[in-house]
This record gives structure tokens, C-alpha cells and sequence, in this order.
């Protein structure tokens, strides 16, 4: 059988001759209803002239899928398309000046949805409680947390905004629900969530434990020129008496509250609080933002730091000296809190300062006017990172180099590599990317209203040049196999200037409505689904999948399979071993080799083939003096237990319900 077959290739390599046929029909009607268009409108201005660009990239994108597929080609390409001819079409009515959404809602519904919003918190917190110590967390209070996103984003759109204290009331509630989702998944185990953060929390122990920045012996010296975030970690533990775990939350909650300078990057830049407020509700329940608030690493720190930085870059002009002052500071911080994070620094300084002068010279503005960022503080972070780069325990400058090297020489040919092979169908894979394109139809709609001259300034368009080239090296260089630079985890950083342009997409699509009721209506589903997918996806969930099956992994240890570790590591000679996650564990845990059964990827990992027939995997177990854990909650198409049959020929050793030990 083949793999289409088995379901293993759900995402097709090339779409057959009669889907060719109808892709090329549809893209050359699409050309000639654009072009009649255009004809009655000035195809000059600089918004419809990147419109156009978008019309004619989502095309090539979508033409990709002749040639090699994923659910992201799948799915931007008709979607950049839609929304860039979306806007060619409706321009003018979405460039036409709004102070607000213009939702008029009566005292009395306010109100209700004010108490609504008290009553799925409430509701929220009593099923965290109640949860404690099943390791799951219901249907029921995600479809909870989504209608409380939908209510705040009710209170943001009919709001007045007569003083501070109404958006400081709006922040808090922000503020109090992401905390609250993220602890529910944080807290789901008392043991780290996610791969890296168990050699984190390692780090954060040491730190405490030698009271310096020292690590164990044999513990792996990277982060010793990379101490920041475990420093900060350790901090709250020594002050505030807090265990490890606790500390390490700390760090998601000093992601949560750097989101209060998303909201003042985009009220400064768009002078509207209900557009700030909305960037920040739509970043705080974003599937990255949560994900790196919940697996804690040294990235989820240098997180915050960016979103600092960006606003003191961008937020000079008042105080000039102080915030060139706090500029310095937080790029010293970065810099020695996480490696890839500076990098992405560096090329955001570079768009900030290349922007300025080219919008000068796009929109012909005053050469005299000054710069937003000067070329002085690009060659400092320049050269204060890459000197911290090359050092004896971890040459990052040299890795990227030898890594950018070997990608170019020998992974260019990006149109040869395997195919995708997912084990979900393609109606899945795309569930769980929903969230993020409605994100991005909003994004591109909004960017391209901002690039309008009725819109754009020299801050607008910086952000549109940091947004637009981190989107290039998220994209383009896995495409090309580059992935040394861990583009993967990008998206998190490119939120946080893309997310102000989408809050701009999302009221101007609920300003074309005409009554109140279709505005309120709009406001309350969009957010609804996009919250959803967003918190339910597999980066923000990985503990209780709702929709994906088998693709799912759950990165988290439960208290009962630790114990089971820890009583088969007194009594066994030989090796343990497991699913490919809970190995590693066992090796941090026990400080034992662990011995891998043979398959092409690792033990029981969620794409591996096996390579050995049933009494050759026998016969390697005992020969071997191998255990086997196996966790009968973790979904797989390939389970051990099942092909090798080892309910029937092996002695279960230990049976703890959700795992079983086998010989």
C-alpha cells in the first residue's frame, strides 16, 4: 500500500492535469476582471501598486502547488490573492476616515456583556481548579475562553474612551484572561512543558544552587554566555520564594505584560486606543505568544525584550536621551539572553533604518526630516552581537555561516525535496492553521489601507518593513532548506508589529457594515473562531488535542509516569527506553544511556517506519536487556505496543494506566 494510501501524503506533490487546467482558467479570469478594474481607477498610488504585487505573489504562490505542496502554500496564495483584490475593489470604502468602529450599544447591553465576561472567567477559574491533576483540559473551556476574547473585544469596539481608566479596565481583563489560559496549560503538569525548557529549568536550579552563574558538571556550557533569562528565573525564586516551576512562569508572565507595548507602538502610531487595544488582544491569544509563554525557554524572555526595544526605537522623538538610554540597555540584554533573538534584531534595525530612506523617496518627503533610528545604534548592535557570538563555548556566528553555506551549496533545489508527510488528512492540517489565516487576511488588508498616503508615515512604514522581511525569512528560507536560524520560531517576533496592521484590517472590515447589530454580530464571531483555532491549535495545545488525532504529541511528563521512571530505575540493570520525548526524560532523569529501538526516525515519534519485523525486534529487546515504556495516551502511527504485539509477547512489568512497562 501506498503512502497516499495509508493517509501518510494527504497533501498531494502536484495536482492532476484536470486541476492544472482549471487553476490556469481561474487565474487568467482573475487577470482580466483585475485589469477592467484598473482601468477605471489610477493604478499610481502606491497601496493599489502593492495591491497588485499581492494579487500577482498569491498567484505565484497558488502556481507553487503545481510543483510542490504544504498547507500553507495550499492556503496563502488564494488568500493573499482574495485579499489584495478584495482591496482593489473596495479601496475607497475602506480608506474613508473612521474615528471607531461606530458600534452604538445601549447601557444596559453593555452591561450584560460586561457580566458575561465575569462569568467565563469565573467559569474558567473553577475548571482550572477543577482540572488539577487529570492532565486534560475540556472542550468546554476553550469554547469558554473564546466567548470571553469575543466580549472583551465587544467592550474594545463600543467603548468611549472619555479617560485612562477605561482602557487601563479593558488592559487588566486583556491581561487577566491570557494569564489565565497560559497557567491552565503551564500548571497542567508540575514538570516542564515542552523539550528545552527540562535544561532550562536545570539551569535556573544550578543558578540558585551555586548562587553565580555556574552550571553542574557535564551540564552542556552554551548558556553560561547566554545567562540572562535563568538569572531573572532564579531571581524570583530567591526573593519571592518561589519553587522553579513557579519561576519559570514568571518569565510567561513577563511575556503577557510586555504586550502592554504592543499597545503603545500601535496607539502611537495610529492614535486610536480601541486599535491599540484590539493589537493587544489579538497578540495575547496568538498560538506563538501562548506557546512560548508556556514552554519556557531563554527565547520566551528575549521575547519581551524585543517588544521593549521596538518601542523605545520607535518612541524617541519626546525623550530622546532617555530612550536612547533604555535602547542601549534592553540591546545589551538581548544580546546576552538568546542568540537567534539578537539576530532577528539585527535585521529589524536594518529594516527600520533602510525604510526611512526609502519612504523618503517613495512618497517624496522632506530629506531634512529626521530619522527615526540613527546608523550608529545599527553598527553598535551590529558589532556588539556578533562580538558576543564568537566565543569559545558556542561560535553562534560560526554556525550560522557553515550552516548558510551547506544550505546554499546543497539544499537550493528546493523543488526535489521529499514530500510532506503528514499522518493527518488535509482538512486537518488546515484546521489547525485557521486562526493564523484569518490573522493574515486581516494583516494584509490593513497593511495595504496603511500604505495609502491618507495613512502612511515613516514609523508605519518601518514596522511594514520589519514585518515584511522577518515574513521573508520565515517563509523563504525553509522553502530553500535553510533552517539554521530556527525560522520556525519567528512568527512570535513578527506578531509583534504585524498584529497592529491586522487590528487596523479588523475595523475596517466591521466599519463596511452599516447596522450596529451586523457590527456587534461580526465582532463577537470573527473573534470567536479566531481565538479558537488560535488557542487550540498545536503550538498553543499540546496537551489536549481537539481536532488533529494523530499528529498530536503531548510534550508533558505526568506525575504517575515519573514515579514508574524512577521505580524501574532501582530495579533494572539493562536500558529503558520509550517514545521518542519520554527518552530523553529518562536520560535526564536516571543519568542513563538510553538504547533506542531501531525504526528510520525514533522510537514510537509520531512519523517514524519501523525497520525490523516482529522477531527481530523481539529478539533486539532481550538481547538487548531493554524495557520498554510505553504511554497509552500518545497517539501515533506507528505504536510499538501495537505492531509488535507486546500485550501478547512480553511481560508487562508495571501498569500505572496511562503507561505500561514492558520486557
Amino acid at each position: 500500500m501506498s503512502d497516499n494510501e495509508e493517509g501518510g501524503n494527504l497533501l498531494p506533490t502536484s495536482f492532476p492535469i484536470r486541476g492544472t487546467l482549471i487553476l490556469i482558467t481561474l487565474i487568467l479570469i482573475l487577470i482580466i476582471v483585475i485589469a477592467q478594474i484598473l482601468n477605471k481607477k489610477n493604478l499610481l498610488s502606491i497601496d493599489r501598486l502593492f495591491a497588485l504585487v499581492g494579487v500577482l505573489l498569491g498567484l505565484f504562490i497558488t502556481g507553487l502547488n503545481l510543483l510542490y505542496s504544504n498547507k500553507y502554500l495550499i492556503t496563502l496564495g488564494p488568500l493573499i490573492t482574495a485579499a489584495s483584490f478584495f482591496y482593489i475593489v473596495f479601496q475607497d470604502k475602506l480608506l474613508k476616515e473612521n474615528t471607531s468602529t461606530g458600534i452604538h450599544i445601549s447601557a444596559r447591553h453593555q452591561k450584560i456583556i460586561n457580566i458575561l465576561y465575569w462569568i467565563c472567567t469565573l467559569a474558567i477559574i473553577i475548571m482550572i481548579y477543577w482540572q488539577q491533576g487529570l492532565y486534560i483540559r475540556p472542550l468546554f473551556f476553550f469554547i469558554i475562553v473564546s466567548i470571553d476574547v469575543s466580549t472583551i473585544g465587544l467592550q474594545i469596539t463600543f467603548s468611549k474612551y472619555k479617560n485612562n481608566f477605561e482602557i487601563s479596565k479593558i488592559i487588566f481583563k486583556i491581561l487577566l484572561l491570557s494569564l489565565l489560559l497560559k497557567a491552565s496549560a503551564f500548571f497542567i503538569s508540575p514538570y516542564p512543558i515542552g523539550i528545552d525548557p527540562w535544561s532550562h529549568e536545570q539551569h535556573i536550579q544550578d543558578i540558585i544552587h551555586y548562587s553565580q552563574i555556574q552550571f553542574r558538571p557535564g551540564a552542556d556550557p552554551y548558556y553560561l554566555s547566554y545567562p540572562l533569562m535563568h538569572v531573572f528565573a532564579a531571581s524570583f525564586n530567591i526573593v519571592g520564594n518561589l519553587s522553579t516551576k513557579e519561576s519559570m512562569f514568571m518569565i510567561g508572565f513577563t511575556l503577557t505584560l510586555s504586550t502592554i507595548f504592543v499597545f503603545l507602538i500601535s496607539k502611537k502610531i495610529t492614535k486610536r486606543p480601541d486599535i491599540a487595544l484590539l493589537s493587544m488582544l489579538l497578540i495575547n491569544f496568538a498560538e506563538f505568544n501562548i506557546q512560548w509563554s508556556v514552554q519556557i525557554i531563554a527565547m520566551s524572555y528575549a521575547i519581551s525584550i524585543y517588544t521593549i526595544l521596538l518601542y523605545t526605537l520607535l518612541g524617541k522623538q519626546k525623550n530622546p536621551l532617555i530612550f536612547k538610554c533604555f535602547s542601549l540597555m534592553y540591546l545589551v540584554i538581548i544580546v546576552w539572553a538568546h542568540t537567534a533573538s539578537s539576530f532577528i534584531l539585527i535585521l529589524s534595525t536594518i529594516a527600520i533604518y533602510s525604510s526611512d530612506i526609502i519612504y523618503r523617496h517613495i512618497y517624496l518627503i522632506d530629506q531634512k526630516e529626521k530619522h527615526i533610528l540613527s546608523y550608529t545604534f545599527v553598527i553598535a548592535s551590529i558589532v556588539l552581537t556578533f562580538f558576543h557570538w564568537i566565543n569559545p563555548y558556542y561560535s553562534f556566528f560560526d554556525l550560522i555561516m557553515n550552516g548558510l553555506n551547506y544550505s546554499v551549496s546543497n539544499e537550493l533545489g528546493f523543488l526535489n525535496r521529499e514530500p510532506i508527510t503528514d499522518h493527518a488528512s488535509e482538512n486537518i492540517q488546515i484546521l489547525d492553521i485557521v486562526g493564523f489565516l484569518i490573522y493574515n487576511l486581516f494583516g494584509i488588508i490593513g497593511t495595504l489601507c496603511i500604505l495609502s498616503r491618507k495613512y502612511i508615515n515613516n514609523e508605519n512604514f518601518a514596522l511594514f518593513f520589519v514585518f515584511t522581511g522577518l515574513f521573508f525569512m520565515f517563509f523563504g528560507f525553509p522553502l530553500f532548506g535553510i533552517s539554521n536560524n530556527e525560522p520556525y520560531r519567528w512568527p512570535a517576533f513578527i506578531y509583534v508589529s504585524y498584529l497592529i496592521f491586522a487590528s487596523v484590517g479588523f475595523t475596517k472590515i466591521i466599519s463596511l457594515s452599516s447596522s450596529n447589530s451586523q457590527k456587534a454580530i461580526l465582532v463577537f464571531f470573527i473573534l470567536f473562531v479566531s481565538s479558537f483555532f488560535m488557542i487550540t491549535n498545536s503550538h498553543a495545545n499540546i496537551d489536549s488535542p481537539k481536532y488533529r488525532g494523530e499528529i498530536d504529541y503531548k510534550y508533558f511528563i505526568k506525575e504517575s509516569e515519573l514515579e514508574l521512571v524512577k521505580n524501574i530505575d532501582e530495579l533494572l540493570e539493562g536500558y529503558l527506553t520509550s517514545d521518542a520525548y519520554m527518552s530523553e526524560r529518562i536520560s535526564q532523569i536516571t543519568e542513563r544511556d538510553v538504547r533506542y529501538i531501531p525504526t528510520k526516525v525514533h522510537p514510537m515519534s509520531s512519523n517514524q517506519e519501523t525497520i525490523m519485523d516482529q522477531d527481530q525486534c523481539l529478539d533486539y529487546i532481550r538481547n538487548n536487556k531493554i524495557a520498554v515504556l510505553c504511554r497509552l495516551d500518545v497517539e501515533r502511527k506507528y505504536d510499538l505496543r501495537k505492531t509488535y504485539g507486546f500485550d501478547q509477547l512480553l511481560n508487562c512489568i508495571y501498569d500505572v494506566g496511562t503507561a505500561k512497562i514492558y520486557m
